[in-house]
């Protein structure tokens, strides 16, 4: 007798761990992480855009801006990430209780979301649409002072370490950095 409880529990937990693996997403499903370039510092902040869609489908959209805050570059790059990776990332904007966040924490005076504020930071912008419902957040991250915001950062960060954004801008960084020094040893 226990032995056959043991065995159905058994199966149980396996039917229950395989339904949670097959968990499918959602074919709406669509996010994306915007970050702007700093004011004044546009060589050092980096504009981007990720996309990212149901199947996986990455767009990475690129532009650099040189000293004088004009393009210097731009570019778009697509590549894919794998089905754990996309459930992995509606995880975080589950454990972030995304859609019950405000919709702007930004450097205006009136903004209640955002005590603190120092300048010339770039503004990251969160979206996601999922089983017909969407939301996006504009988080300045100048804007210091609350929990919520750093909790708000490190979700950010998150996103961009599960889809590895760091890749894409590693490879611009190195191309912009060639660019320059050949504009630099160019004859005049």
């Amino acid at each position: 007798m226990i032995r056959h409880l043991i065995l159905a529990l058994f199966f149980i937990s396996i039917l229950c761990n395989y339904s949670s693996a097959q968990q499918t997403i959602p074919k709406d499903t669509l996010i994306t992480l915007e970050r702007t370039f700093c004011l004044g510092y546009g060589a050092s902040c980096p504009w981007y855009k990720l996309t990212i869609s149901a199947g996986g489908r990455v767009k990475f959209e690129h532009k650099f801006f040189d000293a004088n805050d004009k393009v210097a570059s731009r570019g778009i790059i697509k590549s894919n990430i794998d089905a754990n990776k996309v459930k992995q990332l509606i995880s975080e904007f589950k454990k972030m209780d995304y859609f019950s966040l405000g919709n702007k924490y930004n450097n205006y005076k009136d903004d209640k979301n955002c005590p603190q504020v120092t300048t010339h930071h770039p503004t990251v912008k969160t979206s996601i649409t999922i089983n017909r419902k969407s939301k996006t957040v504009e988080h300045y991250l100048g804007c210091e002072g609350t929990a919520v915001l750093k909790k708000l950062t490190d979700f950010e960060n998150k996103v961009e370490e599960i889809v590895n954004t760091e890749q894409w801008l590693k490879e611009i960084e190195e191309k912009m950095t060639k660019e320059l020094s050949n504009l630099k040893n160019a004859p005049l």
